[in-house]
């Protein structure tokens, strides 16, 4: 990793745990093992850099963990299914810094920065709607070969599967339960197997 994905990362982890107005720089190059002239190098300022672990970070995770799976997908349902059950295995903290004391990192950022920054609102609504669209687009690709029933409206159905999952979420981390999201998603996990054709 070079110096600039270190601070990515760094950051993006940092925020996660304690809250972007809790975390200052020198935390950040703490953690990082890097200099203020590292980090002024590649950004002018918290925000700046902020802002670009937000879209890297997450545009990572939503590229891996829903976009390529349901575009691959034969079987969307399934693949919804499996995903939103995925998040309790212990990859998930590993792989993409996710545990349920801490929620979810954007829904965490979207809460403390989106109606006080017009920039990280921006930042917030374009993964949103990453993770939405991945959705959508499964769910009409699995209409148009009938394996989902044609009587829904796939934008409104991904933006409720998503909402769930960050409501179950936020259940879990009040907790830091597991076995909490796990009983969550039941009725979303029966809904979404009530879709197919």
């Amino acid at each position: 990793m070079d110096s600039r994905e270190i601070m990515i990362k760094t950051a993006f982890l940092e925020i996660y745990r304690n809250g972007y107005n809790a975390t200052g720089i020198n935390s950040i190059l703490d953690k990082s093992g890097l200099t203020k002239g590292a980090m002024y190098h590649h950004f002018k300022s918290k925000k700046e850099l902020v802002l670009a672990s937000i879209n890297e970070v997450m545009d990572g995770f939503l590229n891996e963990y829903w976009t390529v799976p349901l575009s691959e997908s034969r079987d969307p349902v399934k693949t919804l299914e499996h995903q939103i059950r995925s998040v309790t295995d212990p990859l998930m903290k590993k792989k993409f810094y996710f545990e349920f004391k801490y929620g979810c990192p954007m829904n965490n950022l979207v809460q403390e920065l989106s109606a006080r920054d017009k920039d990280f609102a921006l930042c917030l609504k374009k993964q949103y709607q990453k993770w939405e669209s991945s959705i959508e687009d499964a769910l009409r690709k699995g209409i148009k070969e009938k394996k989902i029933r044609k009587n829904i409206n796939p934008g409104e159905v991904a933006t409720f599967i998503v909402a769930s999952i960050e409501g179950c979420i936020m259940t879990a981390k009040i907790e830091n339960s597991v076995p909490r999201y796990s009983s969550c998603i039941v009725p979303l996990i029966e809904y979404i197997n009530s879709l197919n054709a």
